[in-house]
C-alpha cells in the first residue's frame, strides 16, 4: 500500500515530544517530527537544535535524578559532538577519551 508524504509542517511551538526526539534519536510513536526523518525535517531538527539546546538538556538532566544514570541527549552526539558515537565503548569512556566529562557537558560547563 502506497505511503503518504509526510508534510514538513511550519512550526510555531515545540513540545515536549519533540524534545524527546532529540534526546532518544528517534520519534517512537511518530508524534515528534515523525518516524521517518526526511532531509527536510533533518534540516528543520538542526535549524532548531540551537533554540530547543537547552530544554533537551534540562530534560537529560531530570532523566539523571529520576533514573540515577546519565545519558546525553542523541543529537548532542550528532550535531556537537566532536566526534560520533562509538557504540562499541560506554558513553563515559567515550567522553573521557575525547577529553570531556559527561558532567561538564550535561551542567553546560564546556
Amino acid at each position: 500500500m502506497p505511503r503518504k508524504k509526510r508534510i514538513t509542517k511550519n512550526r510555531k511551538g515545540y513540545e515536549h515530544r519533540h524534545l524527546l526526539h532529540y534526546f532518544f534519536g528517534h520519534d517512537f510513536f511518530g508524534e515528534g517530527f515523525g518516524r521517518e526523518v526526511t532531509p527536510e525535517i533533518e534540516a528543520e531538527m538542526k535549524e532548531t537544535w540551537p533554540l530547543l539546546r537547552d530544554k533537551v538538556f534540562k530534560l537529560a538532566r531530570e532523566r539523571v535524578s529520576q533514573r540515577g544514570f546519565v545519558s546525553l541527549p542523541a543529537y548532542w552526539w550528532l550535531y556537537e559532538s566532536p566526534e560520533p558515537r562509538n557504540k562499541d565503548i560506554t558513553e563515559a569512556e567515550q567522553l573521557k577519551k575525547m577529553g570531556y566529562d559527561i558532567s561538564d557537558i550535561l551542567w553546560q560547563r564546556v
